[in-house]
């Protein structure tokens, strides 16, 4: 009875082939997050408008990806909110006296409501308008979260404080990608062609970097700045991870992607978007007070 001996293609166990590395790709990302990392402790040392205008190009980027990333339904709409909650942070880190974060929290309810009054005004019905509402609000809070360190460098000390947050998460990112590009192992997953030594390397680095600069700099002391490196790094890393896990499980659902330069600039950004909210915190909550 051969034919009933016989195994057929769902009896085999099928195992995920693991994507390639690129490793072009690894240190292109690699230094474009060099390239964010110099733009923005370079802005910190400048005033603050010229920071807020370097800061805004940042946000721009981000706000452009997300939306071309997430593909949503009305994406003008979550361009318009970010880019307007951007500008009116950056507008309020700057010239608001004194600066709160209520401020920057007013700032994104009335993103939130601009973003649900685009969604009511939509000709083209309410399609997906759920997940249009969504992605409009986070490319606002993530555009708002940016302009934190504006804020920062106006407390005392809090430039030096922001270069040791910066330097702590651009490096982390940095480190990581590199070792992708050299030692993508062991696999976090077998779709995933990042490796777990580069990211436990990449915030290792990136913490002794942050301990560095309070040696250097005159301002937190280095195991307070160890610290404050050690949260921010891991923070950015796993952002900047967090993203290549989206671009995977889009894929492997079989839903449109955005074009490679755009998947593969959207981790660094990530990356600050999210380290940027620690470092005010950090600086503002434990280094500032006890430098």
């Amino acid at each position: 009875m051969p034919n009933q001996l016989a195994a057929t293609d769902d009896d085999v166990p099928r195992v995920p082939i693991a994507p390639p590395v690129r490793r072009l790709v690894c240190v292109a990302v690699a230094a474009w997050a060099g390239l964010l990392t110099a733009s923005l402790v370079v802005g910190a040392q400048m005033s603050h408008q010229a920071f807020a205008v370097i800061t805004f190009g940042v946000q721009a980027a981000l706000v452009v990806c997300l939306t071309w990333l997430a593909r949503p339904s009305a994406p003008w709409i979550a361009l318009t909110t970010g880019l307007i909650a951007a500008a009116g942070a950056d507008i309020a880190a700057v010239y608001v006296r004194p600066l709160s974060l209520e401020t920057l929290a007013y700032i994104t309810a009335g993103a939130f409501g601009l973003a649900l009054l685009g969604q009511l005004v939509r000709r083209d019905g309410r399609e997906r308008l759920t997940e249009s509402f969504a992605v409009s609000l986070t490319v606002a809070v993530g555009a708002v979260a940016l302009a934190m360190p504006i804020a920062l460098t106006r407390h005392n000390g809090g430039t030096q404080i922001l270069d040791g947050c910066l330097l702590a998460a651009g490096t982390a990112v940095i480190v990581a990608r590199m070792s992708d590009a050299t030692l993508p192992l062991p696999r976090i997953a077998p779709h995933v062609a990042r490796g777990a030594f580069g990211v436990v390397l990449g915030a290792m680095v990136g913490t002794a970097v942050s301990a560095y600069s309070g040696v250097l700099l005159v301002g937190p002391s280095p195991a307070r700045a160890a610290v404050a490196g050690l949260v921010v790094a891991v923070t950015a890393v796993l952002a900047d991870l967090g993203v290549t896990y989206s671009n995977v499980a889009r894929r492997l659902a079989g839903e449109p992607v955005a074009p490679w330069p755009v998947r593969h600039a959207l981790g660094p950004l990530l990356a600050f978007a999210f380290a940027a909210p620690m470092a005010y915190l950090i600086g503002v909550l434990y280094l500032a007070r006890g430098m």
